[in-house]
């Protein structure tokens, strides 16, 4: 494979020389051009490529390969948008060429519109029904889509047309191995590393092959376990109690980590529990064994076997959902669980496999509010000042992912009012969000369990004097990309006019292109990505801001920051349902001016500091250590299920 691509790159250099100087030999040569340009999209110069295939269309407006060519170089680009018009364009003009709806059939690939993908790829199966390409393509949408038994066809037509191509033989393999022919899948990966021997995925994709065959042995053995208990007198055995997360609650470094980490260490100290989680990828599944340190079972299960979605399910629920995980939870439930708890909204749709059972579904956010306010910021956006610079295509995009926010908001409003009332009982971070779950979904008992922190691990440090601001979290999750945004376009401009030294840190986990691009190589501002101990950072810096203008429930980077000693200034909307009074724990503004006045007061004055760090910690000892918050709630929660089922003790 290495060799096959060195050998392409080769080849789309000679392909760039020789028609190069074609056209300096014939200056209005346009299939050289084209060949220039195609060979240009080839080396990824997207630029180039667009403008030699505008040259063309300038002469040619009716020339349906430079149509083609134009939309791979925006495709390449990310420009969606102009890729969909210019290909829709060329299959106008010549509706015979299959890889022109193979190109249309990868942009809505691209978009996650699977049913639109499979369209246009049999449509080009159909002009060309040898070409092993077209054949894969429309297999592995197929797969995506979660049609495994649609898809095996294509992928072994594929297979046979090329047998070389080892994706072909790995979509197979996914494909049998979410039906649950284990062997099956097996073979084929195999087969695939036999053609591909250095593509270190698709070995990882063996070894969890063969890691899902211990795991089903595992299960039937804990469910064989749980029914000979059940055949005996209950004496004093505890309650047996299924936690399922949307992803593995381990570390605990991350705010929704941390809340499921003790919540899991919790109900592990006072019943039997079993942890199933969705993972991140395939390499999760070594965090079982750090699972089972809290568990009697710990099951991960790898994402990207969704299932065919239905028209009305919210994209995030989809994102979800497992095939695998529904199979091993229609096992599971041989073992008759006393109590299921879900974490999010995204595992409430796993609910139905337990109609027996006392469930609980902790919310940690209301989803849809999230993606209402991030329309509101989105909508703010559009209508600014600032943006009437944009070109026409950014304004019609923007508009289009408005309206996308707010179709999925509604969605997913919908689908929250519809599975809120289904649980025994329903967990949220704040009595705002509780006020809001029993206005939607009268009945059942909603219980507030607020966010914490680990205040016996983390010890305040000294404060520390230098002009340097911080800002902490999760920085490839949106709110905190607007807040930043927010926070270096709107806020630091006027916090430098007061001060230019003042510095300003951004430290979390997954920075992306996007923020680094904000710094515009500003030496005063620095992101800090995936740091190892956030602590090491903060303790070189003089405050932290939240500056937040789209969230949910409560913020756990303001309990982490007074747990450090390390003074906050947040907005209104950052601190939201914290038992916290603006200028006693914290400074809490809402514009940019205001905030910037207080970031250089704070600097400027130690005594504020220090009021702030004492009250702040000697809050969060008292209210918001994560040990104590969940030792109580699962009492509560434990009490609760006895009371409605009293004769299972």
């Amino acid at each position: 494979m290495v060799l096959r691509d060195r050998l392409k790159k080769l080849y789309a250099k000679v392909r760039v020389l020789i028609n190069r100087l074609r056209l300096k030999l014939k200056p209005n040569h346009d299939w050289s051009r084209l060949q220039l340009a195609h060979a240009h999209v080839q080396q990824e110069a997207w630029s180039s490529a667009i403008e030699l295939s505008l040259q063309v269309l300038t002469r040619e407006p009716k020339n349906a390969s430079a149509y083609h060519i134009l939309a791979s170089a925006y495709a390449g680009q990310g420009e969606s948008s102009r890729a969909f018009a210019a290909i829709s364009t060329a299959i106008q003009l010549d509706p015979t060429v299959a890889w022109f709806y193979q190109d249309l059939g990868k942009l809505y690939l691209a978009e996650e519109s699977y049913d639109k993908a499979i369209v246009e790829f049999r449509k080009a199966v159909d002009l060309d029904g040898k070409n092993s390409w077209l054949q894969f393509n429309l297999g592995e949408a197929l797969v995506k889509q979660g049609n495994w038994k649609g898809a095996i066809e294509p992928l072994h037509r594929s297979a046979q047309l090329n047998p070389v191509f080892p994706w072909s033989y790995f979509y197979l393999a996914e494909a049998h191995l979410n039906l649950g022919d284990l062997e099956t899948a097996i073979g084929h990966y195999r087969k695939a590393i036999l053609v591909g021997p250095d593509i270190a995925y698709l070995q990882e994709a063996l070894a969890y092959a063969n890691h899902l065959k211990d795991q089903d042995d595992r299960i039937q053995a804990f469910c064989q376990q749980a029914q000979l208990q059940d055949a005996e007198p209950r004496g004093d055995r505890k309650p047996r109690v299924l936690l399922i997360t949307p992803y593995a609650p381990y570390p605990p470094k991350l705010g929704g980590h941390s809340r499921m980490f003790y919540e899991m260490k919790a109900l592990h100290s006072k019943t039997d529990l079993v942890v199933m989680s969705l993972g991140f990828s395939k390499l999760d599944f070594p965090l079982e064994t750090d699972l089972a340190r809290f568990s009697q079972l710990a099951v991960v299960v790898a994402p990207g076997d969704h299932p065919i979605s239905a028209a009305d399910q919210p994209k995030a629920i989809h994102r979800y959902s497992s095939q695998r995980m529904e199979q091993l939870l229609t096992v599971l439930n041989t073992a008759n669980f006393d109590c299921v708890v879900m974490d999010f909204i995204y595992t409430a749709q796993y609910r139905r496999f337990f109609p027996n059972s006392f469930t609980v579904l902790s919310e940690h956010n209301v989803e849809s509010q999230l993606l209402r306010r991030q329309a509101e910021v989105l909508r703010s956006q559009l209508a600014s000042a600032l943006d009437s610079t944009k070109s026409k295509a950014e304004t019609e995009s923007a508009r289009s992912q408005l309206e996308t926010l707010e179709f999925e908001a509604a969605k997913l409003e919908a689908y929250e009012n519809e599975l809120w009332p289904q649980f025994s009982m329903r967990t949220v971070v704040s009595d705002l969000d509780a006020a809001m779950i029993d206005e939607r979904a009268p009945g059942g008992k909603t219980l507030v369990v607020s966010n914490g922190i680990n205040t016996r691990t983390i010890q305040p440090f000294e404060d520390n004097p230098i002009p340097r601001i911080l800002f902490m979290g999760t920085l490839n999750y949106f709110p905190n990309i607007d807040g930043v945004t927010y926070l270096i376009q709107k806020i630091m401009p006027e916090v430098w006019h007061h001060n230019p030294t003042i510095g300003c840190w951004i430290a979390g986990a997954g920075a992306g292109p996007q923020l680094y691009d904000l710094t515009q190589g500003d030496p005063r501002i620095k992101i800090i990505s995936d740091p190892e101990r956030m602590e090491d950072v903060a303790q070189e810096c003089c405050c932290t801001i939240v500056s937040l203008r789209i969230g949910g429930g409560t913020r756990i980077k303001i309990l982490h920051s007074m747990a450090m000693g390390l003074p906050v200034i947040s907005t209104s909307l950052g601190c939201e349902g914290l038992d916290m009074v603006d200028g006693q724990q914290l400074l809490i503004r809402d514009q940019p001016e205001t905030i910037a006045e207080a970031i250089v007061e704070m600097i400027r004055n130690p005594e504020l500091r220090q009021r702030l760090r004492q009250q702040g910690r000697t809050l969060v000892e008292q209210q918001y250590d994560w040990e104590s918050i969940f030792d109580r709630s699962v009492d509560d929660v434990l009490t609760t299920w006895q009371t409605a089922h009293p004769k299972v003790l």
